[in-house]
Formats: structure tokens, C-alpha cells, sequence
């Protein structure tokens, strides 16, 4: 998996997260607004419960796997850091990264190269031209140096 594609799944996680929060609290606020007498045991036992069936729902049980060893506090915490997390979205991310990157003429090959302090004046304008050229008619090329090439091509 490339290192973009986990700062984007980081990126969409905390967005999720703050979106996910938010059912969290009308969970919670549906039982003030029934008038439903309830306890902290009864909230965690419900956010257990959603936990689990959305943990089995993406085979992500593991996440539980020392749930007992937590404080009520930690437990808690837990539940509601699951809960906030969007494990269709990052399946769908993780999928994507699977795939191969199409470009429209893409072609990777190592290229010929002239020693630019070899060059005389006229050949240097001419590349010059050839490039200003390329840059107005929006035509373009990727071109990776290795290491201390590129001072030398910039020099």
C-alpha cells in the first residue's frame, strides 16, 4: 500500500470520525428523549452490542480481543472510537488501492540524456526552444533523477 493512499485513509478516518461522533450523541439523546430511565451499564451494554455486530459485519472482531483486561472507562472509550469509524469506507479505500493506475500514455523507460556542460550555446538554445515550445502547446513529461542528478541537470 502506498504511503498516499494511508495519509488519505488517515484523512477520511478523522473526517468519519467527527461525523461519527455525532450518531453517537443521538444515540445517547434517544434515551433522554423517551424518558427512558437508564444507567451506564445499559449504554454500554447497548454500544456493546452495536460494536460487536458491526465488528462481525467487517471481520474486525479482533478490535475486542482484550475488551475484558479495560477499566468501564476504557471500555467506554473503545466502543465509541469503533463506533466512529467508517469500516466501509476504508474497506472501499483498501480496495482501491489495489488497483492499478491507468495514465494515457504512460510509458516508463529510462531516457537518453546530454551532458549539458558538454553543450554548445546553439544547442543549448535549441533544447531551449523545444521546451518553451512543449510548455505553450500544455504537453509535459515526468522525468525521475536519481540521487544528485538533479543538481547537475538544474545546474
Amino acid at each position: 500500500m502506498s504511503i498516499i493512499a494511508l495519509i488519505i485513509i488517515i484523512v477520511i478516518l478523522s473526517i468519519v470520525a467527527v461525523f461519527a461522533c455525532n450518531k453517537l450523541q443521538h444515540f445517547v439523546d434517544d434515551f433522554k428523549e423517551t424518558d427512558i430511565e437508564y444507567n451506564k451499564t445499559e449504554i454500554v451494554e447497548k454500544l456493546n452490542l452495536l460494536v460487536k455486530e458491526k465488528l462481525t459485519k467487517y471481520n474486525q472482531e479482533h478490535l475486542l480481543k482484550f475488551y475484558n483486561e479495560l477499566t468501564d472507562e476504557e471500555k467506554g472509550n473503545l466502543l465509541e472510537d469503533i463506533l466512529k469509524i467508517d469500516f466501509e469506507q476504508v474497506q472501499n479505500l483498501f480496495e482501491e488501492t489495489k488497483k492499478k493506475d491507468k495514465f494515457k500514455n504512460d510509458i516508463i523507460e529510462p531516457i537518453e540524456y546530454i551532458d549539458k556542460e558538454k553543450m554548445t550555446k546553439e544547442e543549448i538554445n535549441y533544447y531551449n526552444k523545444i521546451g518553451e515550445a512543449c510548455i505553450k502547446n500544455n504537453e509535459y513529461a515526468v522525468v525521475t533523477l536519481a540521487g544528485g542528478q538533479r543538481n547537475k541537470t538544474w545546474a
